[in-house]
């Protein structure tokens, strides 16, 4: 709703937080809204709800992929 999007955009620049992360292959325009009024940036991350092939390297490769995405968010 507009208030919840007033009061996250209040809660970025009182805390100045600088980045918001969504997930791929989901929406992110709630997200491009706020990210227009504060200026920060929007970043994806893996949720690793699927993908091709199986075991744990799959996981691992993309919670590598989110640490090094959560890096460049922070950095």
């Amino acid at each position: 709703s507009a208030a919840e999007i007033k009061e996250i955009v209040a809660l970025i620049e009182e805390y100045d937080i600088p980045a918001i992360f969504t997930e791929k292959n989901g929406s992110d325009a709630t997200a491009q809204a706020i990210a227009r009024e504060t200026g920060v940036e929007v970043y994806q991350l893996d949720m690793i709800m699927s993908g091709e092939g199986s075991g744990i390297q799959l996981y691992v490769d993309a919670m590598n992929g989110n640490l090094d995405t959560i890096l460049e968010a922070l950095g």
